[in-house]
């Protein structure tokens, strides 16, 4: 059913996308990973997919509960703005939140911790900037960086020995990605100005997009950006780039060359996560936040968000495309006296296939200050919540 076509093999661009993701998997197999996911009655892939992959139709999805233990709590003494969870379900990887009051010592390298012990290793030192971006390959292995000193560092995570410099870019990193087996990093560089009283002046530009080949050492491919910070996410076959900007492109590795685009993706749609297999994608739109198929673009679920959260500082979308989390600060003014409010951190947890509200943290779970980030394990297991006065790490039950 699914053909094992190559890169080359591949039309250039797709004018459209085919209605059914098994059609892609057809013309593109390369890009999309075919796994298991729960289809409805009258989807149209339910007749079409390959029975090995394909599970039991389903009329309706039964209800979940989400419940969060927390296991460990780090204060490491500054917020922790990048963070990345190991596979080996104990060691985490973070690099501090710059701020004024911020040391180099933490916005310049990557903190080593083991999180069950609350212990931290060893640290990376090498980058004369505070690091902007950071990448970790999906065994766990390498780890590349890229930081204010326009230069990518690659690491080995098991005994923090820098392997390589990449050098390239004439401005800050602002995003990187690595594929699964390491062996290939894009990065995005940005353009700079120079403000001369009401003017401002380029300086560098430096709007582009790089791909790295790891075990040459060599910058293969330079293509243009339409932003400085694009999102990044590398295929797990390790041959294709996704790079979401106004409109989401399939770029090839190899070539450097314009595969297809996501066309569906409308203006006043903002991309906010998506499943490392490229089957499913969270986007928002005004108070709501669709769940996408990736291939097709057939929206799979509407989560209502509440008005009275505001708009979500930090979400994510957990690897198996089960739940949907966003972190907001909450303000409730008082009800007689509106001078006064009150701002506390609130977690929401949604089931990611039928929009309901699962559970939800309060600033007492939480911990005080600004979001920072929250991202899920490779496995879905567990879920990590960064906020100004520390970070959590919580085992996801369902």
């Amino acid at each position: 059913m699914f053909q094992d076509s190559s890169i080359e093999e591949m039309p250039v661009v797709l004018d459209r996308l085919p209605d059914s993701v098994s059609d892609l998997f057809q013309d593109a197999g390369v890009w999309f990973d075919p796994v298991d996911y729960p289809l409805r009655e009258g989807d149209p892939d339910c007749d079409r997919i390959s029975p090995s992959l394909k599970k039991t139709v389903q009329s309706d999805f039964t209800t979940r509960k989400a419940t969060l233990h927390a296991l460990q709590t780090l204060n490491p003494g500054n917020a922790l703005r990048r963070i990345a969870l190991h596979p080996d379900g104990k060691t985490l990887l973070s690099v501090g939140s710059l701020t004024r009051t911020s040391p180099s010592e933490l916005t310049n390298t990557v903190q080593i911790w083991n999180w069950r012990t609350g212990q931290r290793l060893f640290s990376l030192q090498g980058h004369t900037a505070p690091i902007t971006a950071m990448a970790l390959s999906q065994d766990g292995k390498t780890l590349v960086t890229g930081s204010q000193d326009c230069t990518i560092k690659v690491w080995q995570v098991a005994t923090g020995e820098e392997l390589t410099t990449l050098k390239g870019h004439h401005s800050p990193i602002t995003a990187i990605a690595i594929s699964a087996d390491g062996q290939m990093v894009v990065s995005s560089g940005c353009n700079q100005y120079e403000w001369l009283g009401r003017r401002a002046d380029l300086t560098v530009r430096d709007r582009s997009l790089r791909i790295w080949n790891l075990p040459q050492g060599e910058n293969t491919h330079i293509l243009p950006c339409l932003t400085d910070v694009p999102i990044l996410a590398v295929a797990m076959s390790g041959k294709g780039l996704l790079k979401i900007e106004q409109r989401p492109e399939a770029i090839s590795l190899k070539t450097g060359e314009a595969r297809f685009s996501l066309n569906w993706l409308t203006p006043y749609e903002q991309w906010l996560d998506m499943t490392p297999d490229w089957q499913r994608v969270a986007t928002i739109v005004g108070r709501q936040v669709w769940i996408r198929k990736v291939a097709t673009g057939e929206i799979r679920c509407r989560i209502q968000l509440d008005p009275a959260d505001g708009a979500p500082h930090v979400a994510a979308l957990s690897p198996d495309g089960q739940w949907f989390v966003a972190g907001y600060q909450r303000v409730d003014i008082h009800p007689k006296h509106r001078n006064y409010a009150r701002r506390q951190n609130l977690l929401r947890i949604w089931d990611a296939e039928t929009g309901q509200l699962l559970n939800s943290l309060g600033q007492a779970d939480l911990g005080q200050g600004l979001w920072q980030a929250v991202q899920f394990s490779q496995n879905s297991r567990y879920l990590v919540t960064s906020v100004e006065s520390g970070l959590k790490v919580w085992q996801c039950d369902r």
